[in-house]
């Protein structure tokens, strides 16, 4: 299994607020959350279903919180692979 990332992004939603919501779907798993700036969040899971990922994604789409993700071996790569959906959408800083 994979690590798994997601990216969110909201420009009006704080990251405290969205590190709340990500805690809330993801209770119990091994998950690392980092603030890239103010509008974006990024989580790392662990030991995690693609499936759980994949649905998390959907509810949070569904609130118009833009989420992106992306699976591989290391941190980083699973962060490239996520924000490579984001560039055809919109400009991060």
């Amino acid at each position: 299994m994979s690590l798994g990332c997601m990216v969110l992004y909201h420009d009006s939603i704080t990251s405290l607020t969205k590190s709340f919501i990500l805690r809330t779907l993801f209770p119990v798993e091994d998950i690392e959350i980092e603030v890239m700036d103010a509008a974006t969040t990024v989580i790392y899971l662990w030991n995690v279903q693609k499936e759980q990922i994949w649905q998390a994604t959907v509810c949070l789409e569904s609130v118009n919180i833009m989420t992106v993700y992306g699976f591989a071996d290391t941190k980083d790569a699973a962060r490239t692979a996520a924000l490579k959906h984001f560039s055809s959408s919109i400009s991060l800083p």
